[in-house]
């Protein structure tokens, strides 16, 4: 799983932290769903 840090100017501007939770919840949305592993036996 990736994960980006939030921007600097989230940590003091709500505003633009709330922006940026809400561009990073949508782009998860659009990502596909991943396959479950198969299992070796």
């Amino acid at each position: 799983m990736n994960y980006r840090r939030a921007p600097e100017a989230g940590y003091d501007d709500a505003d633009e932290l709330r922006r940026w939770a809400a561009l990073a919840r949508e782009a998860s949305r659009r990502a596909p769903a991943r396959k479950p592993r198969a299992r070796k036996e």
